[in-house]
């Protein structure tokens, strides 16, 4: 294999036969497709967290690198752990205020925009991040109609994305 998305899709469907991860599958591979493959899935993944945690780099430095590791091959279903969109969702409970709930939900739109999965981080979000992002934007005076609006529309988002 040569194409890292026809790969993707076999060790996706290798990693559900087999019920393993598709990190799991992909090193059992041991080519030079699955090594990149996991590298650019690992290097998504660091990315993802960067946008919410890095405070140095500018959010467009960031989200930039995150849509050109998807474009060189990054599988946003990716689990070695949490997947990519589970990440982002994590990481809501981070935000602070109007402009990082903005950048956090740009970021979801882009992983659902690329075949993310999002049937767990609905549950994530529901159950964990939800009240952390509520209690959080309070806490900087941001109107409880606008959290109410923000965290509707990412559940919309994610739910319509589930599988």
């Amino acid at each position: 294999f040569n194409n890292l998305k026809k790969f993707s899709f076999l060790v996706h469907i290798l990693a559900d036969i087999f019920n393993k991860t598709p990190d799991v599958i992909a090193q059992k591979f041991n080519t030079s497709t699955s090594k990149k493959y996991c590298d650019l899935s690992h290097q998504l993944a660091i990315a993802i967290k960067k946008v919410a945690r890095d405070k140095e780099a500018s959010y467009e430095v960031k989200i930039n690198t995150v849509k050109t590791l998807i474009e060189q091959g990054a599988d946003v279903n990716f689990k070695n752990g949490n997947s990519p969109l589970e990440i982002a969702v994590l990481d809501l409970e981070l935000v602070k205020d109007i402009d990082s709930l903005a950048n956090s939900k740009q970021l979801i739109k882009l992983l659902l925009a690329h075949g993310a999965i999002a049937t767990e981080a609905v549950f994530r979000f529901s159950r964990f991040s939800f009240f952390d992002l509520k209690e959080n934007l309070m806490k900087n005076n941001v109107s409880p109609e606008l959290i109410q609006s923000a965290q509707d529309e990412i559940i919309k988002l994610l739910i319509q994305h589930a599988s």
